[in-house]
């Protein structure tokens, strides 16, 4: 359960992920909203209970002290089922993510002021770590989506450009092709 803040604005960071990072990230928001949900005592109706580990993670911990992370949390979930909708599945979509997204929502619009004011949790290797978290996030996608492309397997962006951001650095322990 992570959430990857490659972008400051949600659907940006959506955007920016490949294919297959889609359908495990929405899982994994989903994780994150429903545990969120709990903290708070306002469990998402008809879902199970979280896995009690979920319940402590840094980054549900985060959302439940930074209501602005939380809004984050949220957008980008909608953003990620929005996403697979529109690159990969274009007839069913994300529509569990969707609805709890909706019932943990706030009845303010965000903005770009709100993701000005977030404070993300850097969660990845510590190799990747910069001063700034957004450009941390980066890093550790840039070497993932480099080891995928080195077995073989390049990340694909189904009816998207690649991130400008995104540069393929040599993973580590392999040479350069």
């Amino acid at each position: 359960m992570n959430v990857v803040a490659c972008d400051r604005n949600p659907r940006d960071a959506a955007i920016a992920l490949a294919d297959r990072h889609l359908a495990p990230m929405s899982r994994g928001a989903l994780h994150a909203l429903i545990a969120i949900g709990e903290v708070l005592g306002t469990p998402v109706p008809g879902v199970f209970p979280s896995n009690p580990g979920h319940l402590t993670s840094r980054i549900v911990v985060a959302a439940v002290a930074d209501p602005n992370y939380r809004t984050y949390i949220v957008e980008w979930a909608l953003q990620l089922a929005s996403e697979y909708t529109y690159r990969v599945d274009a007839g069913i979509g994300h529509q569990i993510l969707i609805e709890n997204c909706e019932f943990l929502a706030d009845e303010a619009p965000p903005s770009d002021e709100t993701w000005a004011k977030v404070e993300f949790p850097v969660v990845m290797d510590s190799e990747y770590r910069v001063d700034d978290p957004i450009a941390s996030y980066r890093n550790a996608l840039t070497a993932g989506y480099a080891f995928w492309a080195a077995d073989g397997r390049p990340p694909r962006w189904t009816r998207r450009n690649k991130p400008s951001w995104l540069h393929y650095l040599v993973p580590l322990g392999r040479e350069a092709a």
